[in-house]
């Protein structure tokens, strides 16, 4: 089995190539790198930086190299001792003109071949068996109306264009426009003998409002306003990002089809290891594992990124060596942590502040807020599959109540998913569904009789005869509960409970604080017990803040005391009804206490970066901004404050 060792984090884009890379191997063999774990390198949405946004896994990245280039890195590597740990996405893909599957199915629709690639819902009632297609920036009318969508010829075939966004127009399109032209013929004949009478149709067309409206109705897809998806969706995206299409990766064709290059890569030698990206996405992660194991073979390393809950266990029972590292980024956190602290900052947070209930019961409602503003749609699809899959036995539960319980059950998922694939479902995971409703009942107040049933329904999973569509309905839930934990914690809650940002970060958690060193001892065994071979990362590209920010940070545990009186003459210099509030002042003390230069050292344009920084964490708090409609006036007090 590969041991990646010593590894180091490469993210390529168009302004750091594989030409770029090259120069830094030898810095790379003086630190000691065993292994390179790169960002996804295949073909991806144009002038991006993060490679997660795929729109063809057959072919690298021509913004950052070709094949060749690949190879002879690969190469070069190995003869220093250095291999290659590659992420890959099999959860989603860009959804984007260069995405060419996804462009067959806009054009073709169901009768595509590719139809069943992408997890699109064909049988929604609210697009009638058309895919929706969410990137105008007001509703389709209006656009028309404005003149900000036509049609254009690229290539020897039809689009639509919007602000360069291009959709392919279907075949009965062309019937239509040929008729404007008012010519018999048809569109290959013009193609060649008289393009001018195509030129001439699209002109006509494109300044008829009710041809480019008769003509969107005719198509596969439902060009449509950006935020009627927090409403209503008939596609899963990644977490609420409209641009990111997600896979059917359980179905054995589409399986093969996406891993068919990078299996090929590995295979040669080019690939050392794999680390899959955002594996709770998928229906079935512990199924999706075990066929890249039988398709990669028992050599090549195998990382997923997982994020565990305190106290959560990593599956055993995945053919893998563990996971990417954030446990351990939380576990070292925490050691550094001064736990006896914990009571102060508490106490002081709360004299601040309006915060109000637990920490468990804020998290609750984040993450509703997030379901009922975000995902309303996905919530509206999961009800909707409960009673197409007569879950609901012809009993009379009201839809409010129905709907109600399915959220409560959602939102009181303590954990970013459970992965139950079979029947009966394990005795651990039986438990942890009661434990579900035991929390539903303790702080729910939604119609007992409704929620008894659900838990009946979805308790039934533990007998090994139960109807095998409520597993299905089960695993379906298992998709979202993720993206809310994500949305809910790691986007919002994040940026909102402040009692001590050094733990509001990605793999720990806001409840945090501290660790005794018996328990990390404890952990560590355990670690090297079950999964030697895990990666230990003390950073990730998805850490909120460095190490020497959270070093700093970890400090102020050692010196409550200090800091508190600090706090307390910072904050008595500025008007307590004034803008920004208390909770969001003392956000940005312990940012500038973990971010600000040190004396001697170069400002690295700190004012410049903060000012970047801090609009984004009003908006994601959700509370005096947000990024559907910033409030600028709060953004500008809050920048004021900082300087």
């Amino acid at each position: 089995m590969y041991n990646p060792g010593a590894t180091y984090r490469i993210q390529f884009h168009k302004d750091f190539t594989f030409q770029d890379f090259e120069a830094t191997v030898p810095y790379l063999q003086k630190l000691g790198i065993t292994t390179l774990y790169a960002s996804p390198i295949f073909q991806a949405t144009p002038g991006r930086t993060h490679g997660y946004d795929g729109t063809n896994p057959h072919k690298i990245n021509p913004e950052i190299g070709d094949k060749k280039q690949f190879k002879g890195i690969t190469k070069q590597l190995k003869g220093s001792g250095i291999g290659w740990l590659q992420d890959i996405v099999p959860n989603h893909m860009a959804y984007h003109s260069d995405n060419a599957l996804l462009m067959d199915v806009l054009e073709n629709g169901k009768s595509s071949k590719y139809a069943a690639f992408f997890d699109i819902d064909w049988e929604s009632p609210q697009y009638n068996g058309k895919v929706m297609v969410p990137f105008l920036g007001k509703p389709l009318q209006e656009v028309i109306a404005d003149k900000d969508l036509k049609i254009i010829l690229k290539q020897e075939k039809l689009y639509f264009d919007y602000f360069d966004n291009l959709y392919p127009l279907s075949i009965a399109s062309y019937e239509v426009i040929i008729a404007a032209s008012g010519l018999k013929k048809d569109f290959a004949q013009l193609l060649v003998k008289d393009q001018s009478a195509i030129d001439a149709a699209l002109k006509t067309v494109n300044n008829s409002p009710d041809k480019l409206k008769e003509l969107s109705d005719l198509q596969h897809y439902q060009l449509c306003f950006w935020q009627e998806t927090d409403s209503k969706i008939n596609f899963r995206r990644f977490f609420t990002v409209n641009g990111l299409i997600c896979l059917n990766i359980q179905d054995k064709n589409v399986f093969e089809t996406y891993h068919e290059f990078i299996a090929g890569l590995v295979k040669d030698g080019s690939i050392d290891g794999l680390r899959i990206d955002h594996v709770d996405g998928l229906f079935d992660p512990a199924a999706y594992l075990q066929d890249l194991r039988n398709l990669v073979g028992e050599e090549t390393y195998i990382t997923v990124e997982k994020i565990l809950e305190s106290g959560e266990a990593f599956p055993k029972d995945w053919p893998i060596e563990g996971n990417s590292g954030y446990d351990f980024l939380s576990t070292v956190n925490n050691l550094l942590t001064n736990k006896q602290s914990e009571p102060t900052f508490t106490d002081f947070y709360h004299s601040i502040t309006d915060q109000k209930g637990s920490i468990h019961e804020q998290i609750i409602g984040k993450k509703y807020f997030i379901l009922e503003n975000n995902m309303a749609g996905e919530w509206d699809n999961l009800y909707r599959l409960f009673i197409g899959l007569k879950l609901n036995n012809t009993r009379d539960y009201t839809e409010q109540n129905t709907r109600k319980a399915i959220a409560a059950f959602l939102l009181h998922c303590p954990v970013y998913r459970y992965y139950g694939n079979q029947l009966p479902l394990p005795a651990q995971e039986i438990e942890a569904i009661k434990s579900i409703f035991r929390d539903i009942k303790k702080y729910e107040q939604i119609d007992a009789n409704t929620v008894d049933f659900l838990k009946q329904v979805l308790l039934s999973l533990e007998d090994e005869n139960a109807d095998k569509t409520t597993l299905y309905f089960y695993q379906r839930c298992m998709q979202y509960t993720g993206p809310l934990m994500a949305k809910g914690v790691e986007d919002t809650i994040m940026y909102t409970y402040n009692r001590f940002i050094g733990h509001n970060e990605v793999g720990d958690a806001p409840e945090n604080f501290g660790l005794a060193v018996d328990e990390f001892h404890q952990m560590m065994q355990e670690r090297q017990q079950y999964f030697p071979l895990s990666m230990n990362a003390t950073a990730s590209h998805d850490t909120k803040r460095g190490e020497d920010v959270r070093a700093r940070l970890n400090v102020l545990t050692d010196i409550p005391e200090v800091w508190i009186k600090a706090v307390k003459q910072w904050l008595s210099l500025f008007e307590k009804e004034a803008m920004p509030d208390v909770n969001d002042q003392y956000f940005i003390l312990q940012n500038l206490i973990g971010a600000y230069p040190m004396p001697g050292e170069s400002e690295d344009a700190f004012p410049e970066r903060l000012a970047a920084y801090l609009p984004k964490a009003l908006r994601e708090a959700k509370v005096n901004s947000d990024w559907a409609s910033p409030n600028e006036e709060y953004e500008n007090a809050t920048l004021a404050y900082a300087k």
